[in-house]
């Protein structure tokens, strides 16, 4: 699956770029749902999630997902149904 393998690809440059505590903060309780026409869907545990997310790294993952796939990347953060415990990054 396409979702997986840049599943794992993002979340390994993210970790190694942001460092272990912000990657644990901020990127491992989100999940990686889709990939769709450009567009990066990833599920997020609350609205303060989405909103720091998008303001301090979004352009840190489209910029990442672009060197991945070598082509330009959106992010759609939506706000998930599963409670926080549930996300896994990995």
């Amino acid at each position: 699956m396409i979702v997986q393998t840049l599943t794992k690809e993002l979340l390994g440059q993210l970790r190694a770029r942001l460092g272990e505590q912000n990657f644990q903060t901020w990127i491992s309780p989100i999940r990686l749902t889709d990939w769709r026409d450009g567009v990066l869907t990833i599920e997020v545990p609350s609205k303060f999630f989405r909103d720091w997310l998008d303001e301090h790294y979004r352009g840190l993952i489209e910029e990442t997902g672009r060197g991945i796939m070598n082509r330009p990347v959106a992010v759609n953060f939506q706000i998930g149904a599963h409670p926080p415990e549930a996300f896994s990054a990995g």
